[in-house]
């Protein structure tokens, strides 16, 4: 009898979850041939019957309690995806264990956001814009950059995300100012980085990277009041959730201030609205939620749970389980 499944749109499943990482579930566990959806449990119950473990990513397992009744043995869902919360509630009433991979989408996130946030502190947006308009270098320096060496820049949130960027910006000469209020005195001095209030990040960072968790508590968080408070020539990245940002306070802030910048690769709503008065200023500059893991960088996240899948088998500490007594404070 089959051990293990894949569930999901095939789609999806076929580019995370490659023919050779397949055989390696299929080596520590018997996997069923098929990609299977929810909905279609019934059809299939007869051979999944003993099935333990379920393997699945984008397009999560949204199990119905009759579907899980289907699936009596089952005990783990390793999910190659970042965030549980659409599905988490009905498998830990359950008692199934989950384990996912918002450690390896972080890597392509923070990656991102690394190569703007060094763009920016040398003024490439405005610089950029400025020498299509003119046609000319001769005006470049109106916009005069810090440079990186010594700058300060903020991370808005030390979750998975923030700390693998914190741990990139390492690499270079800057001061990382960090706002997190469940980061303590002791663990920003092992990141090496300086405790801020909100408002004191965007006063004094010249790049501000927004990286919180999307929880209540942190909806709109960000106002017209922190962009207008920002220095000369600043940029604010969001590649968190657009849902911290208030959208109206930004452009306030930004239609007043064209020396500000902002790099939003998301938006309260995706896309937004044609509408939108996102779309009508120069220094609000969009791209399309592309900062997280994209073509090859997908596999990542199926070799981050079968990493962990491995270690579940032997009885070993596993590193992605999610614990359903903090999953209220993750993204």
């Amino acid at each position: 009898m089959y051990e293990s499944l894949l569930i999901g749109t095939p789609v999806q499943i076929n580019r995370i979850f490659t023919p050779d990482r397949r055989e390696t579930i299929s080596k520590l566990s018997d996997l069923y041939p098929e990609v299977i959806k929810t909905e279609d449990l019934a059809k299939h119950s007869r051979e999944l019957s003993e099935v333990k473990y379920v393997f699945s990513t984008w397009g999560p397992p949204l199990f119905t309690d009759e579907q899980l009744a289907q699936l009596p043995n089952l005990e783990a869902v390793f999910y190659a995806a970042g965030s549980v919360k659409d599905f988490c509630d009905q498998l830990f009433k359950h008692q199934i264990k989950i384990f996912s991979a918002p450690k390896a989408n972080a890597v392509p996130v923070a990656q991102f956001a690394l190569g703007q946030i060094l763009l920016c502190l040398k003024n490439y947006f405005q610089d950029n814009e400025l020498i299509h308009k003119t046609k000319s270098h001769k005006d470049a320096y109106l916009y005069k950059a810090p440079g990186i060496f010594n700058e300060s820049v903020g991370i808005i949130g030390a979750g998975e995300i923030g700390r693998v960027l914190i741990n990139l910006l390492k690499n270079f000469d800057v001061n990382i100012l960090v706002v997190d209020p469940c980061l303590d005195k002791q663990s920003a001095q092992e990141l090496g980085v300086e405790i801020c209030t909100l408002e004191e990040v965007f006063k004094r960072a010249y790049v501000v990277s927004n990286h919180l968790p999307n929880i209540p508590a942190t909806q709109k968080m960000i106002t017209a009041k922190h962009f207008s408070s920002m220095r000369n020539g600043a940029t604010f990245i969001n590649t968190g959730r657009g849902a911290q940002v208030c959208e109206d306070g930004l452009v306030e802030a930004l239609s007043k201030r064209t020396d500000l910048y902002a790099l939003l690769d998301v938006t309260c709503e995706e896309p937004p609205n044609e509408n939108s008065p996102l779309y009508q200023y120069d220094n609000i500059k969009l791209t399309g939620h592309i900062a997280g893991s994209l073509g090859n960088e997908v596999v990542r996240m199926a070799d981050f749970v079968i990493a962990d899948f491995k270690r579940y088998l032997k009885n070993e500490k596993t590193l992605y389980q999610v614990d359903p007594k903090t999953i209220g404070e993750k993204a």
